[in-house]
């Protein structure tokens, strides 16, 4: 039986060879005939390695390429063959604890109903779905239950978080005062910190702006960017524009309260064709803090709505004023990423003063910070299977009608079970195996194991199945912050020391 070849990924960068150590965790810059040999080293002989790699380099070379990996994995543990096993997880008592002692966030979606129609949002472009967009609130028995169960399960958590989702949760405001009220009441409702996740137009209601200042509530509100970005998909119920309506809603706010500054998060969702450098100007000059005369940068978070990158060629043209194609785009989306890239080494190796830093680091930081906290441990037997979290416990998602989840983004799709019956620690156990199911063997050759976050979310909603590609494109994106990395370190050698003050949560 052919021996396998060592855990590892061998890739060049500017030059240079690099390995990424799967069994250590760690990135090595190595010679061109270590690079070479790594691959080989267990499945062919020493003889054989000769012959195969002979033409590039000297025997004395190989042999001592060989020395210096028997040497790396008997001192330091690298350059190991073992491959991890791929099983489901096996339900311990700590699971148990977990749900009974440690969850750490409630999310209510205390109404269904929202009065944006934003065209990337599955609730209201008619996309497939995992929820659904209808003029459903939550009932007060259903929350108060929820809360009450929450409470008791976060005993043992510091700063339990409840947040407050939708569709639009300041749709049913009502109901948000009189659970803020409830939860004070309660034994170890003073501990609870309060979220609210809005589009930001209900913002202008009296009695929500004294919720906020009055609880010192975390605010997170959806704006894309400059107007003609953000009023081209995200358009009221009536078709109208939203963006001019937020920006003000949020100056108000912050004039009768500037610390919700630092409460406050922005969430801008990109989608192409967009124009980046346009992005990064506005957030660097963020309206409303300008308004209210608050002079610090914005904590802003991006994701990417991909579905929309096959809109219709006249949406182009409106966009960009001509002609063009998907390909197009997507050049010119990758153009625009090289050039901020840039500008982010210069800002973080050069000291340059960029105050676009908060788009630039909502960009590319948050992969720096996931690698800078990797577990540094040998890697185990049992491979951990993509970033899974244990549902439940870091989140649990309930529904207008009581239905638990993992999470707000995979909604009803795999219930959990139910406000009235609890969790049901088999319904976990069966998402556990379905996705172990989906994944296959495929983690365990996969270089990407330790590092992966792809998680129940990525399943198909119908079949569970992980759609063809999405493996792939993370160990495309992994490689991209190693390379990140090393361009930071070769420029500057105290360019990272901003992540000792990180956290991953």
């Amino acid at each position: 039986m052919v021996s396998a070849s060592a855990f590892c990924h061998v890739f060049r960068h500017r030059g240079r060879h690099v390995v990424y150590d799967v069994p250590t965790n760690r990135l090595l810059a190595v010679d061109p005939v270590l690079a070479a040999v790594l691959p080989l080293y267990r499945p062919l002989r020493r003889a054989e390695l000769n012959d195969r790699l002979g033409s590039q380099f000297s025997r004395a070379a190989i042999d001592a390429a060989v020395a210096e990996i028997e040497d790396g994995r008997r001192r330091e543990g690298l350059f190991r063959t073992d491959r991890p096993q791929s099983t489901p997880p096996v339900w311990t008592a700590a699971d148990d604890h977990a749900l009974a002692c440690c969850r750490r966030q409630l999310i209510l979606a205390v109404s269904e109903d929202c009065n944006l129609r934003c065209r990337y949002c599955p609730l209201g472009a008619k996309l497939a779905t995992r929820r659904s967009r209808r003029p459903l609130r939550m009932p007060r028995e259903i929350a108060l239950a929820a809360v009450d169960d929450f409470l008791a399960a976060s005993a043992e958590t510091e700063a339990p978080i409840i947040s407050f989702y939708g569709g639009e949760p300041l749709l049913a405001l009502d109901l948000l005062l009189d659970l803020v009220t409830e939860v004070r009441r309660r034994p170890g409702g003073e501990r609870v910190r309060f979220c609210l996740d809005t589009n930001g137009l209900g913002l202008s209601d009296p009695r929500a702006a004294d919720m906020i200042r009055r609880e010192r509530m975390f605010v997170q509100v959806s704006i894309d960017g400059p107007a003609g970005l953000h009023d081209r998909l995200r358009r009221t119920a009536r078709g109208g524009p939203s963006h001019a309506r937020i920006e003000a809603n949020l100056a108000g706010l912050l004039r009768a309260d500037p610390t919700l500054a630092g409460r406050l998060s922005v969430i801008a969702t990109l989608t192409s064709p967009c124009d980046l450098a346009a992005v990064g100007e506005y957030f660097a000059d963020f309206p409303p803090f300008r308004a209210a005369g608050i002079d610090q940068p914005v904590c802003l978070r991006v994701n990417r709505a991909r579905h929309l990158e096959r809109a219709a060629a006249a949406d182009r043209k409106v966009h960009w004023g001509a002609e063009r194609s998907q390909a197009d785009d997507a050049a010119q989306w990758r153009r625009q990423l090289l050039a901020l890239r840039e500008r982010y080494l210069a800002w973080r190796t050069d000291k340059t003063l960029d105050a676009w830093h908060p788009f630039l680091q909502a960009l590319f930081e948050d992969p720096l910070i996931a690698w800078y906290h990797r577990d540094g441990n040998p890697l185990s037997a049992a491979a951990r299977l993509g970033g899974c979290c244990l549902p439940g416990v870091r989140r649990l998602y309930v529904g207008s009608n009581g239905t638990l989840a993992a999470c707000e983004r995979i909604g009803g799709q795999w219930p959990l079970g139910t406000v009235a019956a609890g969790i049901d620690v088999r319904r976990i156990q069966a998402l556990r195996e379905r996705f172990a199911a989906a994944i296959g063997d495929r983690c365990r050759n996969c270089w990407a194991v330790r590092l992966c976050n792809v998680c129940y979310t990525c399943l198909e909603p119908e079949s569970g199945a992980l759609p063809a590609g999405v493996c792939e494109g993370v160990r495309r994106g992994l490689e991209a912050t190693l390379r990140l990395l090393l361009d930071l370190k070769s420029r500057n050698s105290r360019s990272l020391q901003w992540l000792v003050e990180t956290s991953v949560t």
